[in-house]
């Protein structure tokens, strides 16, 4: 789960999901989405978290 103030939550995830207009666009094991997205909207949006 991403939150306010935009903290990556996944230490016990067992899948990961990425919404945009409240639809899944992504859906995965953390290391399939967080280290290895293959959406790009997925990919850009990890990339702005990370610059926080």
């Amino acid at each position: 789960m991403i939150d306010e103030p935009y903290t990556v939550k996944n230490r016990n995830a067992d899948r990961v999901l990425f919404m945009e207009g409240g639809r899944i666009v992504a859906n995965g094991s953390p290391g399939e989405i967080l280290l290895n997205p293959e959406n790009e909207r997925t990919r850009r949006f990890l990339q702005l978290v990370e610059q926080l």
